[in-house]
């Protein structure tokens, strides 16, 4: 196990104190926990059948931040939706249009990782929406489950 121990500001709501606050963090091997202070909340709306290169959209994005070591990402299906053709899709209609409903892919980041992260996202998001808004994390740990 190696350790680190940060110097952050404290942070909240955006404002930054003045005093000055000491945390110790861990790095545990396979584990990579955001640090307190500000970083980035992206959001990418997709539809689940859009496809890619190599597989569905929302699973190479999914597989390019494992690749890349965002601290996590989270996959939403909701049970209804539309998009920019403002057609509405929902479970109860039917196979063909199940398929069409939309995907929301979000996870925090620092600002430097989301920046680098930028232009490969823009990239590989052909059609849809990638969002990215300001965000403080309060606490970030990491329990003994895998």
């Amino acid at each position: 196990m190696k350790e680190k121990s940060g110097k952050i500001q404290k942070v909240f709501s955006g404002v930054a104190c003045k005093r000055w606050i000491y945390l110790d963090y861990t790095f545990q091997q396979g584990t990579r926990v955001l640090s307190p202070g500000p970083a980035k909340k992206v959001t990418i709306h997709i539809n689940e059948d859009t496809s890619s290169n190599e597989d569905f959209l929302s699973r190479e994005i999914v597989a390019l931040l494992l690749r890349e070591n965002v601290a996590g990402a989270t996959v939403f299906r909701p049970s209804q939706g539309f998009g920019s053709h403002h057609r509405m899709h929902s479970q109860e209609d039917g196979a063909e249009a199940a398929r069409h409903m939309p995907v929301r892919i979000e996870f925090i980041e620092s600002p430097a990782k989301v920046e680098a992260l930028s232009s490969l996202l823009c990239e590989l998001v052909t059609d849809g929406l990638i969002e990215i808004q300001d965000t403080v994390v309060l606490k970030a740990v990491s329990g003994t489950a895998q």
